[in-house]
């Protein structure tokens, strides 16, 4: 089951099962004996939610890729027919070669200049691709290990290297 926000789901069999609401009393810390009129809580009111049945076979790739998609959806379009600017007509952001397990759900630019782009390895087996991001003219190698989570920060000078970041560095 493939959805885009609910809480949980379940299989037993030939049955599917999928907690679409839940009512929970929001942040409640202080417990019963503590809880008034004001409590506030979560889930009332109408409900919209999207969910898809995705059948598949060994391995789960399919499945985060569905999720991905259902919940991360192409951007807006902007047709263009002519423009004075520097950009080509059509341009690609981000190409991943050499790897089809490996994601790229964020690119964007750095607070302190450059850009951040994390990675996620989403089969359970060793990643080694080339990340080209053409519209930066950048290229580089990256190696994931199975299920990792990797960010990269890419300088603005080209002639800087691509490094890994350690986010436990980070104050």
């Amino acid at each position: 089951v493939v959805n885009d926000g609910r809480y949980s789901y379940s299989a037993t069999g030939a049955t599917l099962r999928i907690t679409a609401v839940r009512s929970p009393i929001y942040a409640d810390h202080f417990g019963q004996d503590f809880r008034d009129e004001d409590c506030e809580y979560t889930d009332q009111g109408e409900s919209r939610f999207r969910l898809a049945l995705m059948p598949h076979g060994p391995g789960l790739e399919p499945v985060v890729r569905a999720a991905y998609d259902l919940n991360a959806p192409a951007g807006d379009y902007v047709w263009e027919t002519y423009h004075e600017g520097p950009l080509p007509p059509a341009a690609q952001g981000i190409r991943i070669e050499g790897a089809d397990n490996l994601l790229a759900p964020a690119l964007k630019r750095g607070e302190d200049g450059g850009y951040v782009l994390r990675l996620v390895e989403i089969a359970g087996r060793p990643a080694a691709a080339t990340i080209a991001l053409p519209l930066l003219g950048r290229s580089f190698p990256v190696r994931l290990a199975p299920w990792a989570v990797e960010t990269y920060l890419i300088p603005d000078d080209p002639a800087e290297e691509v490094v890994r970041a350690n986010l436990l560095e980070f104050a």
